[in-house]
């Protein structure tokens, strides 16, 4: 996650809760989640899926994702937890 958007988790949960998560941001954060799950889905098709599910439920999903990280106290391998 820090990786693909070049942000620390605390920028990444401070621009979440400014409401500054570019789509974009948006799909690079929930796409390695989502595939964590053995779902073989492209960054186009995760964007399909924002789109669908609207603004607030994916800036949710989004914040349970950045907490759980968070919590973990680091970001590097905790794809898998999230999914669990």
């Amino acid at each position: 996650m820090e990786t693909a958007l070049d942000k620390s988790i605390m920028q990444i949960a401070q621009s979440l809760s400014n409401g500054h998560l570019k789509v974009t941001e948006q799909v690079a954060i929930l796409l390695p989640v989502i595939r964590a799950g053995a779902n073989d889905v492209s960054e186009k098709e995760v964007g399909e899926m924002v789109y669908q599910a609207g603004i607030a439920d994916t800036l949710k999903a989004i914040g349970d994702v950045v907490t759980i990280v968070m919590s973990a106290g680091q970001d590097e391998g905790n794809v898998q937890e999230v999914v669990e």
